[in-house]
């Protein structure tokens, strides 16, 4: 026998990347029906957060999704055990800053008819939502400053998917696009953030971004319409 599915539900999933506590707080929800994805949604909630402000807050955009759509019955899924667990009194709330999340989910909650229950992470079908919000605002400057700076560059192909990328000054970097790395300090550093590797997730530096200009896989912002 099939397993029975909800005919509506949202996902929601919270993380702070690249560290925890102290780095930026972003969200994901998506909203299902009748086992189709109708909307998805991701951003950053603040810089220098913790993990559960993360996750409450994707909670609260939840519940803002759930009243916009006019779901009134909906089951709300996310893979954090404190936010379910505090929100249906079965753990108690010690922290103060977390209780605002507490009244205003409850104020959201009035007029719906919902459960809010745990699933595994390989289930939330919000985590790399969340973590494609990440990547995005942590890309966008290295994308940024490539657009600017990418005629400074030469770029030559050593092999499939490998390429030196070198500067007038002297600094050349080996880049690669499968698997994702660089040489450079900057994707160094985020290379070694133990967050990032547990969570799989790759961010790509300037070099990257050089090597598709040079080679046409992309196109500068500004000549897209």
């Amino acid at each position: 026998m099939a397993e029975y599915t909800p005919p509506r539900q949202i996902f929601f999933d919270g993380a702070c990347l690249p560290v925890n506590p102290g780095g930026s707080a972003y969200f994901g929800i998506v909203a299902v029906e009748d086992g189709k994805v109708v909307c998805e949604r991701a951003g950053l909630v603040a810089r220098k957060s913790t993990n559960n402000v993360a996750e409450w807050s994707a909670f609260i955009e939840a519940l803002r999704l759930a009243h916009e759509l006019e779901w009134k019955k909906v089951r709300i899924l996310g893979d954090s055990q404190l936010v379910v667990n505090q929100y249906n009194g079965i753990w108690s709330i010690r922290s103060g800053h977390l209780m605002r999340f507490f009244k205003e989910a409850n104020r959201l909650s009035r007029g719906l008819k919902i459960r809010v229950l745990w699933t595994r992470r390989d289930g939330n079908l919000a985590d790399q939502v969340c973590h494609r919000a990440f990547v995005e605002d942590v890309e966008k400057a290295p994308k940024q400053r490539a657009e600017k700076e990418h005629m400074h560059y030469v770029v030559q192909k050593n092999g499939t998917n490998i390429y030196t990328v070198s500067k007038a000054d002297g600094r050349t970097y080996r880049v690669s696009f499968n698997p994702i790395s660089c040489t450079c300090p900057f994707f160094r550093r985020y290379s070694s953030y133990r967050l990032l590797r547990r969570s799989s997730i790759t961010i790509r530096c300037k070099h990257h971004f050089v090597v598709m200009l040079k080679e046409g896989l992309i196109q500068r912002s500004s000549d897209t319409r």
